[in-house]
C-alpha cells in the first residue's frame, strides 16, 4: 500500500526544512528535464551566496547543519552530470549525489523515457500515440505520456512498447544507445569520488516500482546497489524513487530499500522537508532550466505553499470519506 497523504508530520528533532534538489540532464530533449550549463552555473552562483552546501552524510549524520543547508542531486546516469556539472560543482565546492541506473551504465540498456524521446524525434509524436494506441488529445507530451500511461503499465508492457517503438525507428535498442552518446560508461562511476559526488541508487532499470512483486524489487533495488558499489569503488547509501513519485514508494518497496542498507530515500513533488512521510524520506525540488529570479519562489515559498494544500485535501477527502461511510 502506498504511504498517505494524511501521513505527512513534523518531525520535532529536524524541523529546519533542508532544501534538496534534483536536476536533470544538460544534452536530453523532450523530456523537460534539461538545464543548460549556463543556467546551472547561474544556479550555483546563487546558491553559493544564500544558501550553504552539505553532503547527503551530514544531512543524514546528525551533524549540527547550518543555518540554511542545501543539497544538490542529479537523477539516471547521463555523462554530461560529470562533464558539465562536475567542473562547475568542484569549482562552487558543492557536493552532491549522481543516482544512477546500473542497467544504463552498462552496455545496451535504454530507459523507456530516452526511446519515446527519440522515436517522438524521428517519427513524429503523432505516430507514436497511435503506436502505443493513445488518443493524441489525451497526452501533450512525452513526460505526459510516461506519467499518463506508462505507469499503468507493467515492466513486461514496458518491454514491448519499447522494442515496438525500436523496430519502428529502424535500431536496436543497443544501437539506440550507442548512437546516443548520453550515458556513462560503468567504469567512469569511480570519477565522482573526485568532486565530492556521491554515487546512489536509481535501480536497475528505471521501472515503475509499485508493479513489481518481492523478488523483482530485491533485484532493481538490491542488486543494482551491490553493482553500483562494484563500478563505483564507494559504498552505495542513498536511494532515488524513479520518476519520484510517492505511489511508487509503497510498502514493499521501502521494505526492500531499508533491508538492503540505503540510509535514506528521495523522491521529487518539491514540498518542504520538515514535513516528511518518515524520517528517512525527503523530497526535492527540480529547478530545471528556471531563471535565477525564479528561484526563491521555487524552493522556499512553494513547497511550503504545496505541503500545505496537499494536507488539506487530503483532511478533506478523510472527512468526505467519514461522513460516506456513516451516512
Amino acid at each position: 500500500m502506498a504511504l498517505q497523504p494524511a501521513a505527512f508530520r513534523a518531525n520535532p528533532a529536524r524541523r529546519q526544512s533542508t532544501r534538496t534538489y534534483v536536476y536533470g540532464p544538460t544534452l536530453t530533449k523532450h523530456l523537460g528535464l534539461t538545464t543548460k550549463p549556463e543556467n546551472f552555473k547561474q544556479h550555483l552562483d546563487y546558491y553559493s551566496k544564500n544558501f550553504d552546501f552539505i553532503s547527503c552524510a551530514e544531512l543524514l549524520d546528525g551533524v549540527r547543519l547550518p543555518k540554511k543547508p542545501l543539497l544538490i542531486t542529479f537523477d539516471d546516469a547521463y555523462s554530461s552530470v560529470l562533464d558539465i556539472a562536475g567542473p562547475l560543482l568542484k569549482s562552487h565546492k558543492a557536493p552532491s549525489v549522481f543516482f544512477v541506473n546500473a542497467a544504463s551504465v552498462q552496455g545496451g540498456f535504454l530507459p523507456i523515457d530516452n526511446v519515446l524521446s527519440l522515436a517522438s524525434e524521428i517519427l513524429g509524436f503523432a505516430r507514436v500515440h497511435r503506436m502505443l494506441d493513445v488518443a493524441e488529445s489525451e497526452v501533450l507530451s512525452v513526460g505526459e505520456l510516461i506519467a499518463r500511461v506508462f505507469s499503468d503499465m507493467n515492466t513486461s508492457k514496458i518491454r514491448e512498447a519499447k522494442r515496438t517503438l525500436c523496430e519502428a525507428i529502424g535500431e536496436s535498442e543497443a544501437a539506440v544507445r550507442r548512437a546516443s552518446k548520453l550515458f556513462l560508461a560503468g567504469d567512469r562511476l569511480k570519477e565522482a569520488g573526485l568532486i565530492a559526488m556521491d554515487i546512489g541508487n536509481h535501480t536497475s532499470s528505471h521501472s515503475f516500482l509499485r508493479h513489481l512483486d518481492w523478488d523483482e524489487l530485491n533485484a532493481e533495488v538490491g542488486n543494482a546497489r551491490a553493482e553500483l558499489q562494484r563500478l563505483s569503488g564507494a559504498r552505495v547509501d542513498y536511494f532515488s524513487v524513479p520518476y519520484g513519485n510517492l505511489c511508487d514508494a509503497t510498502r514493499n518497496v521501502l521494505d526492500v530499500v531499508r533491508s538492503t542498507n540505503h540510509r535514506a530515500t528521495f523522491l521529487g513533488h518539491a514540498k518542504s522537508n520538515m514535513f516528511r512521510p518518515a524520517s528517512d524520506i525527503y523530497y526535492r525540488v527540480s529547478p530545471r532550466d528556471s531563471k535565477v529570479d525564479r528561484l526563491p519562489w521555487m524552493l522556499s515559498a512553494a513547497p511550503i505553499l504545496r505541503t500545505a494544500r496537499d494536507f488539506f485535501r487530503s483532511t478533506r477527502n478523510a472527512i468526505q470519506a467519514h461522513r460516506a461511510a456513516h451516512a
